[in-house]
């Protein structure tokens, strides 16, 4: 045993050294574990509210889109159809199953060039992000009735997906009709 000048045990100073410092490094550890579970929390809690607001918006989302009186039609960069809505399926007399899975074209009357060269001149617009937003257009059906729409393009796009452009289309031929009369 050393005991300096001062009457000072070396050895008792050291080991109390350590034991300090080895109960000082516990409580360090507890603390740093109590932080980590703190934001192992706060980012679980986060984690289930952006889940919930996701929820909510598909769910808010869902609702326009079963509900709406305008046909809603969703296109990929192909001009491929994903999704129509049941108004859609009603403006344009055909069957959903009927629709998605094809080119936009499908519903229209035209011919396999006419055909061609709408899908290509849509993959360019939409490349390019050059979709008009809102315009009126007179369309063909293939059943033969022709209408007169307005029509609004807007695209979806989010994080870790390929766009898509959601068109939704209203049907103003009787109003067409009606201006048509007042200017007669």
């Amino acid at each position: 045993t050393l005991i300096n000048a001062y009457g000072v045990n070396h050895a008792l100073v050291t080991a109390l050294l350590s034991l300090a410092f080895a109960v000082l490094m516990s409580a360090v550890v507890v603390q740093l574990s109590q932080v980590m579970f703190r934001r192992a929390d706060i980012a679980e809690a986060e984690r289930k509210l952006a889940e919930e607001e996701l929820k909510n918006s598909e769910e808010r989302f869902r609702s326009v889109w079963e509900s709406s009186i305008d046909g809603m039609r969703i296109t990929d960069k192909e001009g491929t159809i994903v999704a129509v809505n049941d108004a859609y399926c009603t403006l344009v007399g055909a069957k959903r199953e009927d629709l998605e899975g094809q080119s936009f074209n499908i519903a229209y009357r035209s011919s396999d060039e006419e055909d061609q060269t709408a899908t290509q001149h849509y993959k360019e617009k939409f490349s390019a992000r050059t979709i008009v937003p809102k315009m009126e257009a007179t369309l063909e059906l293939r059943s033969g009735n022709v209408l007169s729409v307005e029509m609004s393009n807007a695209f979806l796009e989010s994080e870790g997906s390929d766009p898509l452009l959601l068109s939704i289309f209203r049907d103003i031929t009787e109003r067409k009709r009606a201006e048509q009369e007042i200017v007669k």
